[in-house]
């Protein structure tokens, strides 16, 4: 039997042994050294389309961590809830987009003792109400930032493009006098 390579794969899908998934157990019984590339590898060398059906290859769930040789997926289908680790890094770049399918399951027993969420645009949609448009900046409020030591006055740049990022009209920022020897105006990129 010959080795596998790349070019002996279609379109593939992440869903792998558990021995691939878990190879950097202890107890699991991975292939030799030397023997077979990885799964993974392979699946990664392919120029092919990738799907992982509930977590790609090579993550563990919950803590964003590769656990060892890890499928990079352009599509990862999870079931009923997203996992941690398809929104923490390092973990989640390896997922590409995610998509949850709906497996019927109750909302509250998927949502039971579920401590981390995902803030998804429509969350946010209903404190930001459309801008009419005669609107002008006294209309949508106005954010002092006080902030800046000695030689690091970038963080109050920052918060002020963050609030003017986030809706504020108008953002301000003041210092102490001598809290930097130049203190240059910063206004946003178009």
């Amino acid at each position: 039997m010959s080795r596998p390579t790349s070019t002996d794969l279609p379109a593939t899908s992440g869903a792998l042994t558990w021995w691939s998934m878990r190879s950097s157990a202890p107890a699991s019984p991975a292939p030799p050294a030397g023997s077979w590339p990885a799964p993974s590898e392979l699946i990664n060398a392919a120029a092919q389309p990738v799907v992982s059906l509930d977590l790609p290859s090579g993550l563990g769930s919950d803590t964003g961590a590769l656990l060892g040789p890890t499928v990079r997926a352009g599509l990862t289908t999870t079931f009923a809830g997203y996992k941690r680790s398809l929104l923490l890094y390092p973990a989640a770049a390896c997922a590409g987009r995610v998509v949850v399918i709906d497996l019927g399951i109750p909302p509250d027993e998927v949502a039971r003792g579920i401590a981390t969420f995902l803030l998804e645009e429509g969350d946010a949609r209903a404190h930001f109400p459309r801008r009419t448009p005669d609107a002008h900046k006294g209309s949508y409020g106005h954010l002092l930032v006080v902030a800046g030591s000695l030689g690091k006055t970038g963080a109050a740049a920052l918060a002020a493009r963050a609030a003017l990022r986030a809706g504020s009209a108008c953002a301000r920022s003041r210092r102490r006098a001598r809290s930097s020897p130049s203190w240059r105006p910063c206004t946003p990129s178009p």
